[in-house]
């Protein structure tokens, strides 16, 4: 990817020092927070409002993946066709559990405030949409807020300028101020809110933080343990794993044979599979007076005795009925796949005050 970048540089000339130096918010988010409103879409995405290339686009945000992209089809012409007038513009090209995504990069202008000025950013314009995203209707392309610097229209590059790509020569205003390069993320049942820039106050003193990650690259915090109550009750994990934090995933996603035993340990019987990247995904379903009786799991993340421990009962792990519920079968909120590690999606985020990502540090921290 990273010859991706300096091809891009090369073909834009001042793009890459516009897009580190001031990002979306310029010197705003170098001296004060900005957070913009979260909505839950019938499809199931936390979208953001966001203006790309002057049109307004609903995105959805999943820090499980990196690159900041939009539909060709929603802009009114093809943009900066005078940058590839003798060169092919660069390609990306992004593999997601269920589908995949291609097409084409380019500058566009991407305003996220109408009170502020609009910044130029690399965007992916999608021309190819695979699997579950052409059935896609209420998103207009997603914000990837993976921790990743390797991508080319990386979506944090945009959001976050890195303050150590600034020419000493500048005479950039972000220069003297705070330039922690930081995001939070709030998820409630059918809304949230992204806050760009320093953590808010009411969750500082309740933060958790996790180990440093070893490199940049999905956000990952060490599962230290995954126990389902009862009068004995049972850890699923034989020792620490890592699990990624992923808002673009609804339910929490395990390897399949740990899953298939927290299945029966929950009573949930198999339900017709769905078709993933590098294997089927298993789900499961339950009688839906489940969201009451169901037993408790409680994951503890972290680092030993500094770990935060998240508690989810019936009525966070199975998906509300359909009409009155009775004696009908609901979904499980938990789905079995080919994967080494856990990925905790917004079942999970919902249960927590907040996650704090921290792009500097690679790190994140929790508010239980």
């Amino acid at each position: 990817m990273r010859w991706l970048q300096v091809l891009a540089a090369l073909l834009l000339p001042g793009l890459c020092q516009t897009t580190r130096f001031r990002g979306i918010y310029g010197a705003l988010i170098a001296s004060q927070r900005h957070t913009l409103p979260l909505q839950l879409s019938s499809e199931g995405w936390y979208a953001v409002n966001l203006t790309v290339g002057g049109v307004q686009t609903r995105l959805a945000v999943d820090t499980g993946s990196e690159v900041l992209w939009v539909r060709t089809k929603l802009l009114p012409h093809r943009p900066n066709s005078s940058t590839w007038k003798y060169l092919q513009p660069p390609h990306f090209h992004i593999q997601y559990g269920r589908g995949k995504i291609r097409g084409d990069v380019a500058e566009l202008p991407v305003l996220a405030d109408a009170n502020r000025l609009s910044h130029t950013c690399l965007v992916g314009l999608a021309n190819s949409e695979g699997g579950i995203w052409a059935k896609q209707h209420t998103i207009d392309g997603v914000l990837g807020l993976s921790c990743s610097e390797m991508a080319l229209a990386g979506a944090l590059d945009c959001l976050l300028p890195n303050p150590d790509d600034n020419d000493d020569n500048s005479s950039d205003p972000m220069d003297g101020r705070n330039t922690e390069r930081i995001f939070t993320l709030q998820l409630r049942r059918d809304s949230g809110t992204l806050t760009v820039g320093p953590v808010p106050d009411e969750y500082r003193k309740s933060l958790v933080p996790m180990p440093q990650m070893s490199q940049c690259g999905h956000w990952t915090v060490p599962l230290l343990s995954f126990r389902v109550a009862g009068s004995s009750p049972q850890d699923l994990l034989s020792g620490p794993t890592d699990a990624m934090l992923d808002s673009g995933t609804h339910s929490i996603v395990g390897p399949t044979f740990q899953v298939i035993v927290l299945a029966r340990l929950l009573g949930a019987s198999p339900a017709p599979m769905g078709e993933g990247f590098g294997g089927k995904i298993t789900f499961y379903r339950v009688p839906c007076a489940a969201r009451i009786t169901l037993p408790a799991v409680t994951m503890s993340l972290g680092a030993r005795s500094k770990e935060a421990n998240v508690t989810l009962r019936g009525e966070d792990l199975v998906a509300p009925p359909v009409g009155d519920g009775v004696d009908q079968l609901c979904r499980l909120q938990v789905a079995g796949w080919e994967t080494r590690s856990w990925i905790l999606g917004a079942t999970f985020l919902t249960k927590i005050r907040a996650a704090v990502f921290d792009l500097g540090q690679q790190r994140v921290s929790i508010a239980a």
